[in-house]
C-alpha cells in the first residue's frame, strides 16, 4: 500500500505586510479578521517552559497567581490597603501614590471569580495575542487597565466614591472580545443555546445587575466603558459591525432631516426679468447662420457607460461578499446591490 503524504494547509497571501491567510484559521466559525502569520515574530511565544509555549498572557496569569499567594502571606488587609485604588485618590493613600493606578489589578480574592478571571486571561488573552500580535494585545490590555481609574476619578467630582480592587473589570473584556469575534462559536457545549454571543450577553447582564444591586455606579460606568472600548478597538482592527440591525432600527426610527430651501439674498427686479425674457425671445439677425449646438468630439469611455458601470459595481460587491461574507456589506452597499440587481432584471 502506498503511504499517504502529509499535506500542509495551503496559504493565501493577503494585503498587508506580514499577514498570511490560512484556510484553517484559529477561529473556525466565519472568521472575518485575518490573523497574523504563524511565522510572524509578534505572534510567536516568548519562550517555552517544559514544552509549553509562554506568551505575554501566560506571564500575566503567573503574576496574578503569585500576587494571590503573597496577599495570603502578608494579609489581605495590609495588601489591599497598600495596592487598591480609590476614587477620589485622597480617600485612600492620596494622589502621590501613583502605583495604585496599576497595582489595583493584583488585589485578588481566592474565590470562583478569580478562577474565571484567570481563565479569561489565559484562554481568550492568548487567542487575541495569537490573532493580532503581542503589541496589539498589550495595547488593548494597557487601555483596559487605565480606563477605570481615570473614569472613576472623573465621576468622583459628582460625589461618587469608588474602590477598584481586582481584575474583573479588565479580564471580562478579553472574553467579550472573543464573543465579538466569534459570536456563533460554541462555548464548551455544542448546543445553539451555548453560543458565545448568548453566553457573553448573560455574563454581561449578571455583571450589570451586580453593580446596580450594590449601588456601585462608578464601577458600573467603568465596566460599560471598558466593554464599549473593547468593541471600538476591535472595529479598528477589522471587526465587522455586530450591531447592524440595531443601528438600522435606530436609523429608520429617527426622522430624517431635510435641507431647508435657501432663498436668494438679492431678488431680481422686474426690469431685469423683463430684459432677460426679451433677450431669450429675440429673433436671429437676417443673414446670420443659425447657432449650432456643441458636439463633443471625444466619445465617452466605455467604463463610464451607466449599464456597464452597474455591472461592474455588482461584480465588485459580489467579490466582496465572496471574500468577507454578507456581513461585510454596509447598508449603502446593500441598497446599491438591490437597486443594481433590479435594474439588471428589467433589462433582461
Amino acid at each position: 500500500m502506498e503511504k499517504r503524504k502529509s499535506r500542509k494547509p495551503p496559504l493565501q497571501l493577503c494585503a498587508g505586510a506580514g499577514r498570511v491567510k490560512h484556510t484553517t484559521p484559529p477561529f473556525t466559525h466565519q472568521a472575518m479578521i485575518v490573523p497574523l502569520s504563524s511565522y510572524n515574530p509578534d505572534s510567536q511565544p516568548l519562550g517555552r517552559f517544559r514544552g509549553f509555549p509562554v506568551y505575554l498572557s501566560t506571564l500575566l496569569v503567573v503574576s496574578h497567581v503569585a500576587a494571590l499567594f503573597l496577599s495570603a502571606i502578608v494579609g489581605m488587609g495590609l495588601w489591599g490597603t497598600s495596592l487598591a485604588f480609590a476614587a477620589p485618590p485622597s480617600a485612600l493613600g492620596g494622589w502621590a501614590q501613583v502605583w495604585r493606578w496599576v497595582t489595583y489589578l493584583f488585589v485578588n480574592v481566592p474565590d470562583i471569580w478569580f478562577i474565571l478571571d484567570m481563565v479569561f486571561l489565559y484562554v481568550w488573552g492568548m487567542r487575541l495575542e495569537q490573532t493580532f500580535g503581542r503589541k496589539v494585545f498589550a495595547s488593548l490590555y494597557a487601555w483596559l487597565v487605565i480606563i477605570p481609574p481615570v473614569l472613576t476619578v472623573v465621576l468622583s467630582s459628582t460625589g461618587l466614591v469608588s474602590l477598584l480592587a481586582g481584575p474583573r473589570l479588565n479580564h471580562f473584556c478579553l472574553f467579550l472580545a472573543y464573543c465579538f469575534m466569534e459570536p456563533k462559536a460554541p462555548f464548551f457545549v455544542p448546543h445553539p443555546a451555548f453560543q458565545a454571543k448568548y453566553v457573553g450577553t448573560v455574563f454581561f447582564a449578571i455583571s450589570v445587575l451586580g453593580y446596580l444591586g450594590s449601588r456601585q455606579f462608578g464601577l458600573l460606568a467603568a465596566f460599560i466603558a471598558n466593554c464599549a472600548f473593547t468593541y471600538a478597538f476591535l472595529r479598528r482592527q477589522g471587526l465587522p459591525d455586530r450591531f447592524e440591525s440595531i443601528t438600522d432600527a435606530f436609523r429608520q426610527a429617527l426622522p430624517r432631516l431635510r435641507p431647508a430651501k435657501t432663498k436668494a439674498k438679492f431678488p431680481r427686479s422686474a426690469s431685469a426679468t423683463a430684459s432677460s425674457s426679451k433677450a431669450q425671445t429675440r429673433p436671429p439677425k437676417a443673414g446670420s447662420a443659425p447657432e449650432e449646438k456643441y458636439k463633443p468630439k471625444i466619445r465617452p469611455r466605455e467604463d463610464l457607460v451607466p449599464e456597464k458601470k452597474a455591472v461592474r459595481d455588482v461584480d465588485a460587491l459580489l467579490d466582496k461578499i465572496g471574500r468577507h461574507g454578507m456581513e461585510s456589506l454596509t447598508p449603502e452597499e446593500r441598497e446599491a446591490l438591490r437597486q443594481a440587481s433590479a435594474r439588471l432584471k428589467k433589462e433582461e
